[in-house]
């Protein structure tokens, strides 16, 4: 990626001394920079990246711009004091009108290089013009980054971006992703060692998320179990009312409250969603932290069961496939299959064995439909499910072990997290139907929302009792008063 790090205007900043890296516009990967599209002789050898319309616009000023790529960067900074005495300090890069994109085609794939035009300046003779500038190199840690005066007083830390980019670039999370890294620190802390903390890190956040969990669960089976002892009611409302649709929609209607059925429970699932940010921002973390580059897994057990012919590098990186065993012959690469997987150099179990999980907690974890399925839908639904088993172990088949054990983690916490919602659910009879609805009905029946309109009412009856308490006795009089 090439990135930029920048001021913004002085009505949005007055003290200057704010640096920003995150706008998506400047956060231009490989394709990007190339100019699109496959690489090629044709590719022209320079193209301009700052200034741009988007920066203009924004009146943005360069404070830095260098290059990264997963773990590392290269970046060029202006020379700044460790300690500006109580003045603001001066950011822009100095003398930087311009950056180019530099490429060299070398009939394969090609080098890229950022070029930094300065403007014109006229020297005296005599007199020097200083254009020194700083230079870092080295990894994408805000830690590390900021342990440098110069580094922390130009913002550099910014360069730490937890993204995908592209389109996946807003589903990120990417302000959660430094408190989910600052968490997992801690816990490698604690244990001392990366993959157990991957896992306590899904403990916690499993725990935290329990409640959600449960109740989403709780509502969605009791959902599908009314709906399924009301079916035969349903069936009948509409074989009566079948050329009325609007009678029909009104008797439904009737019958589920008849019933204590909320249909907010229909949305059971709904809080499920919640978790995504969590799951998205912790794939960005685990993915992009240089934390667990080279880190072994489980105190490096699994290391010492081999030998580097055998398997001694399964687990032993966790910013690398499991590695379970080497294939002696080059890489390859299967067809039409090869853009989700990318080349295959190794046997990777750990894919394989999510698989199998996926395929168990569908098989027993998914609750039976509300309503009788017709053979298509059955088939597009058993579709589906092998998709969900096949796909995903294939997309994760090449990507860093840490992040397919937290997968592995947080699927097989879940089985165990189901049984014992379902447990739970068979203890407390949560599932009668007529405990339901005779609960429902101690309460007033209806559930929140039409709790929410008695209320409603209710206000609306004591706001017409104050208003004809205060009428006038001579109701011409208010009439004429009112016109």
């Amino acid at each position: 990626r090439a990135r930029f790090g920048y001021l913004v205007d002085s009505s949005s900043d007055p003290s200057r001394q704010l640096v920003l890296a995150d706008d998506s516009a400047f956060l231009l990967d490989r394709s990007h920079v190339v100019g699109g599209g496959t690489p090629s002789a044709a590719t022209p050898l320079d193209m301009p990246l700052w200034p741009t319309t988007h920066s203009a616009e924004r009146k943005y000023e360069l404070v830095w711009t260098g290059a990264t790529n997963r773990y590392f960067a290269a970046v060029t900074i202006p020379l700044l004091p460790a300690s500006a005495g109580g003045t603001l300090l001066v950011k822009n890069l100095p003398n930087i009108e311009s950056v180019d994109r530099l490429f060299a085609f070398d009939g394969v794939d090609g080098a890229v290089a950022l070029r930094l035009n300065s403007g014109k300046t006229s020297v005296k003779p005599g007199e020097s013009l200083d254009m020194s500038q700083g230079f870092f190199a080295g990894p994408m840690s805000a830690r590390e980054i900021n342990k440098d005066p110069l580094g922390k007083n130009a913002g550099l830390a910014q360069l730490v971006l937890f993204n995908f980019g592209g389109m996946c670039g807003c589903c990120t999370f990417a302000w959660l992703t430094q408190p989910l890294l600052g968490l997992l620190t801690f816990l490698h802390t604690i244990t001392g060692d990366w993959a157990v903390g991957i896992i306590c890190l899904v403990v916690i956040v499993k725990s935290l998320l329990h409640p959600i969990t449960r109740w989403s669960q709780i509502r969605l089976q009791r959902f599908g179990k009314q709906m399924q002892g009301m079916a035969p009611k349903m069936a009948k409302l509409k074989e009566k009312y079948a050329s009325e649709p609007k009678v029909l929609q009104e008797e439904t209607a009737k019958l589920w409250r008849e019933e204590g059925i909320n249909p907010a429970g229909a949305l059971g699932c709904l809080p499920m969603f919640l978790q995504t940010p969590v799951w998205m921002a912790l794939s960005a973390t685990l993915f992009f932290a240089i934390e667990l580059r080279h880190q072994g897994a489980f105190y490096g057990v699994f290391q010492m069961l081999g030998s580097p012919g055998n398997v001694v590098w399964f687990l032993g990186d966790l910013a690398e496939p499991d590695r379970l065993w080497y294939f002696p012959a080059r890489a390859f690469n299967i067809p039409l299959i090869s853009g989700l997987m990318g080349p295959i150099s190794s046997l990777n179990i750990m894919p394989l064995c999510l698989g199998v999980l996926f395929y168990v907690q569908q098989k027993y974890m998914t609750p039976p439909p509300t309503t009788a399925q017709t053979p298509e839908q059955e088939t597009q639904a058993k579709m589906m499910r092998w998709m969900t088993v096949v796909m995903f172990p294939v997309m994760m088949y090449n990507a860093p072990s840490g992040l397919t054990l937290y997968f592995f983690a947080n699927s097989a916490l879940g089985i165990l997290e189901s049984k014992w919602i379902k447990k739970h659910i068979d203890t407390h009879d949560l599932l009668n139907v007529q405990k339901i609805r005779e609960a429902k009905a101690k309460k007033g029946g209806g559930g929140f929302m039409a709790r929410l309109q008695q209320m409603a009412q209710a206000q609306q009856a004591k706001k017409a009792k104050q208003i004809a308490g205060q009428a006038p006795k001579d109701p011409d009089r208010y009439v004429r008063k009112k016109l």
